[in-house]
């Protein structure tokens, strides 16, 4: 993601101000996907083991092997992302605003010359064929 043109008028303690803040904001998400990744692992994996004690009628034994097994899941996902194996998620950015449309009337189509031409269903005859 590219750093903000630096403003010339702003001090150098504005600067690095500005640079730190931008680098922490960075870090706390990347941290915050991190740790969102190990909690969904520990969370869908429990659930799924709890659903199946239900099922099954074995109460902690699969909800416990579901959870531990999750959070392993996620601690190697969040090893492999650490390690650059895992290609990080998109960076979302603010979306540009949209140019309003040009003043004037619109551009003539050819749906505007032949009203038929446009739409081919409409010539068609409306009497049934005589056999």
């Amino acid at each position: 993601m590219a750093e903000p043109p630096e403003d010339r008028r702003a001090s150098p303690v504005q600067r690095t101000v500005r640079g730190m803040t931008s680098r922490s904001m960075r870090d706390l998400d990347r941290s915050s996907v991190l740790s969102m990744e190990l909690l969904a692992g520990l969370l869908v994996w429990g659930a799924i083991g709890w659903g199946l004690d239900r099922w099954i009628g074995t109460w902690p034994v699969l909800f416990i092997i579901g959870a531990l097994g999750g959070f392993a899941a996620g601690m190697w996902l969040v090893y492999r992302r650490v390690m650059g194996e895992v290609p990080a998620p998109p960076v979302r950015s603010t979306p540009r605003p949209v140019d309003p449309a040009p003043a004037g009337p619109a551009p003539a189509g050819p749906a505007d010359a032949d009203p038929a031409a446009a739409d081919p269903a409409s010539s068609a005859p409306t009497t049934p064929p005589q056999q």
